[in-house]
């Protein structure tokens, strides 16, 4: 049953139940769907959703009065003017906002679907934050899935680089992450346990695949896609022909980061809490050993098990990136076997680790090289937190890495070959997500809710994306306890 978040749902529901005058009587006045002029009586209950979710027929939060039981029971009655869903494979993606009306067993149910959900009274901190937010959809497009907007925002690029708001697009609950599969895009919705499949075109959710909790990171290898389930240390895979979870895998706690090696076929899934022996993080008496530190599960994408493991690369690992016959992973290290003060002892420290994944190699599947963000004899200081990273060189020509640091408000720029830091670009609260468009680089602090644009090392504009409904206080909380600078 999608997202058991159930008890502040409700709440919330209720809230906007009450603010509509919801009553047990049918709400709006809709066209009918399926040519039924008996309506089969009042509604005896209301349910309010945003527009951009799925209803799961067979199971839902929503629905929860229902309980678990056939889909294929459930009719649609009603939708408003206009309305062209219907349920497929029982699921029903509402297109329009309005009344919509099912029936059970001879219960009939309204469904007030909400185009404008969200506002401060309405809004409900999960508190789930971007991992892979940004998608160039073409040369002239930009996604940005805004997770306390319930939306992804397109962003219309100039042809001289410039950014402009495009539309809004309702996806539910927490958007997190984005991908491309055609003319679709991807959209993991962390709040719903679902991933949603969005038409460009239409500017709406068309469909959603149940996939489990807490999606995280979506990769996509033809008509495959694979899911971080960060709720469930999983990695899900998808048939998205016949949008159906096919296949899961145990890979580890807080799954959050994939990589895909087509050409070896291989999936690389890191655990964003890895190497800390017990599942809360707490004291350690000692170091637990590095034979059971599993922190990159190395998944054979024919069979879908996990051939390997990558060991003791550290504590939290976000983000990972195959650079040819190497691995590159953004690291955090913590050291919780400290028992007392010790004023070098350097609790917290930040690397880039290059793990070895050519076949044949002697080193397969181990870290052959640390390179230290912080104390490096070319750093400008600490680095804290570092989390998308990619290599190119579309910034100037030469070969480059860039890496964002989430908790240092900045994209940190290292030559490819050597690791030497060469410059650090201040982009707001929180970065997440790197795209390019020609020579320009893009990022997004998403704690900002702003795509920040850079040609060089030269900021050139800054757009506010997404419709934030976050309170004042809980953003600039959220902003000090992100920001360890």
């Amino acid at each position: 049953m999608p997202s058991l978040k159930v008890f502040p749902r409700v709440l919330s529901l209720a809230l906007l139940c009450a603010a509509a005058g919801c009553s047990g009587g049918p709400a709006g006045s809709g066209s009918e769907s399926d040519g039924d002029t008996d309506d089969g009586g009042p509604s005896v209950r209301d349910v309010v959703i945003p527009l951009g979710e799925t209803l799961f027929l067979g199971g839902d939060d929503y629905l929860s009065f229902w309980g678990v039981g056939d889909p294929a029971a459930v009719e649609l009655v009603r939708s408003p003017e206009g309305a062209t869903a219907e349920i497929i494979d029982g699921r029903l993606t509402p297109d329009v906002a309005g009344a919509w009306e099912l029936r059970k067993d001879g219960e009939k149910i309204t469904v007030h679907v909400d185009a404008d959900y969200l506002n401060e009274d309405t809004f409900l901190n999960y508190n789930y934050t971007p991992v892979q937010p940004l998608l160039a959809y073409d040369a002239q497009t930009l996604w940005v899935a805004s997770p306390p907007s319930n939306a992804i925002q397109e962003v219309l690029v100039a042809a001289d680089g410039s950014l402009s708001q495009g539309r809004l697009v309702a996806t539910g609950s927490w958007p997190v992450a984005l991908a491309r599969w055609g003319e679709l895009l991807l959209v993991a919705q962390a709040g719903r346990d679902s991933v949603a499949l969005v038409d460009p075109a239409l500017g709406i959710v068309v469909d959603a695949i149940e996939v489990g909790d807490e999606p995280a990171t979506i990769v996509v290898d033809g008509d495959v896609a694979y899911v971080a389930l960060g709720g469930r240390g999983e990695v899900a895979k998808l048939d998205l022909s016949s949008r159906a979870v096919v296949g899961r895998v145990d890979v580890g706690r807080k799954t959050r980061a994939l990589a895909l090696d087509a050409a070896r076929g291989r999936l690389f899934a890191a655990s964003l809490i890895s190497s800390n022996g017990h599942p809360q993080g707490l004291l350690q008496g000692a170091p637990i050993p590095a034979s059971e530190q599993r922190d990159i599960a190395v998944i054979d994408t024919a069979t879908f098990e996990v051939e390997s493991w990558i060991y003791a690369v550290g504590t939290m690992l976000r983000g990972l990136y195959v650079d040819g016959d190497r691995l590159l992973v953004s690291v955090s290290h913590s050291r919780n076997d400290i028992a007392g003060v010790e004023a070098d002892s350097r609790p917290h420290a930040y690397a880039l680790a290059v793990v070895d994944i050519a076949d044949g190699s002697a080193s397969q599947f181990e870290v052959v090289q640390e390179v230290d963000l912080d104390l490096q004899a070319s750093s400008t200081g600490p680095a804290p937190s570092p989390f998308s990273i990619t290599r190119t060189s579309a910034r100037n020509g030469s070969d480059e890495v860039i890496v964002s640091l989430s908790a240092g408000h900045k994209l940190l720029v290292l030559d490819a070959a050597t690791f030497a830091e060469k410059a650090r670009l201040e982009t707001g609260n929180d970065p997440r997500g790197i795209a390019f468009f020609g020579a320009q680089v893009l990022t997004y602090a998403w704690l900002d809710n702003e795509v920040v644009r850079f040609a060089g090392d030269a900021e050139l504009q800054r757009l506010e994306v997404g419709r934030d409904p976050t309170p004042r206080r809980i953003k600039d909380g959220q902003r000090i306890f992100n920001d360890a600078t």
